[in-house]
């Protein structure tokens, strides 16, 4: 039985679950996690928007969506995982 189709709007499409039957640990796992992070957070889609300016007129640094370490604002590469910014 089919929850959601691929096609359809939202988060369901891209999230899949595995659940184990003997304890119930679940885990989620999606094909794009940057797709999700974004819906999830409100922010708007990749390269549709600049960067958020900091105090002061200067561009914000951003979180991985990978890994979650810090990436400087002119920076389009993750240093840590390697995630690159497909939009930017």
């Amino acid at each position: 039985m089919a929850v959601a189709s691929p096609g359809s709007p939202g988060l369901l499409p891209h999230l899949r679950a595995r659940v184990c039957a003997d304890c119930g640990f679940t885990e989620f796992h999606t094909e794009n996690a940057l797709d999700v992070y974004l819906a999830r957070t409100g922010s708007t889609t990749r390269g549709s928007a600049p960067a958020a300016a900091a105090e002061g007129g200067a561009a914000a640094n951003m979180q991985c969506p990978a890994c979650g370490s810090v990436i400087p604002a002119a920076s389009t590469r993750c240093d840590v995982c390697g995630w690159t910014a497909a939009g930017r």
